[in-house]
């Protein structure tokens, strides 16, 4: 799987009301996914549930297991009340294996993320 630089910024995020998540779109124009897998990650949750940015966890990748993940950031951020929290995301590839997209669940241990409203 080819991930983004060590990191990068979502270009656009897609609530998924019916499997309550969100997904973050990496690529413009979204090519097809051809692949999905779930990946362990840290999801980086802001004040007032503002979604901040995901690190994906990929150490069974042996071309990036030294950076030990890839951020992707939603919005920049120096909030002193963020907070970093243990998930597993879906994340999806084109045919080249290429990352297009990661889907973050809306909620989870310890978490709720109250995109869009978090994020205005």
């Amino acid at each position: 799987m080819s991930l983004p630089t060590p990191a990068t910024t979502a270009l656009g995020v897609v609530h998924l009301p019916e499997r309550n998540a969100l997904r973050l779109v990496l690529r413009d124009p979204a090519p097809e996914a051809t692949e999905e897998r779930l990946l362990p990650a840290v999801i980086d949750v802001g004040e007032a549930g503002r979604l901040l940015g995901v690190e994906l966890h990929i150490g069974d990748d042996r071309e990036n297991a030294d950076a030990g993940g890839r951020y992707v950031a939603v919005e920049p951020s120096a909030d002193l009340h963020a907070r970093s929290v243990l998930s597993t995301v879906r994340v999806f590839t084109d045919g080249t294996g290429t990352l297009v997209a990661v889907e973050i669940p809306r909620r989870g241990a310890g978490y709720e993320i109250a995109y869009p409203s978090g994020n205005r």
